[in-house]
């Protein structure tokens, strides 16, 4: 896959950073999974791009996306009041793999 060349490369100019915002709307719920683990590689992903993420962890219906969406934006750095609180809400529902990394944020 393209996104997955832009990562291996380390592209890190804004075409590339917005190739990878694009592809998080894309129909296949495999291209939006490579496309986020692309973005974790950004460290200075703006607050905007964060925002888009946790937009597709809210509004995603697959939980290989919205699982790899809380990884990396815990990975980005301090997570948002916002993701926080999102993300309690979403681990009252039964996903394990959610309660698992919601634990593992709230202890590091």
């Amino acid at each position: 896959m393209a996104i997955y060349s832009l990562r291996d490369v380390g592209s890190t100019d804004e075409e590339s950073v917005q190739i990878l915002m694009d592809a998080l709307r894309d129909p296949d719920p495999m291209v939006r999974v490579a496309a986020v683990t692309s973005l974790k590689m950004r460290s200075g992903l703006s607050e905007r791009g964060k925002s888009e993420l946790l937009e597709l962890f809210l509004r995603d219906s697959d939980p290989r996306v919205r699982n790899t969406v809380v990884v990396t934006l815990a990975y980005l750095g301090t997570p948002s009041e916002e993701f926080l609180s999102e993300l309690t809400k979403a681990t009252a529902s039964e996903n394990a793999q959610l309660k698992k990394l919601q634990a593992q944020l709230l202890t590091s």
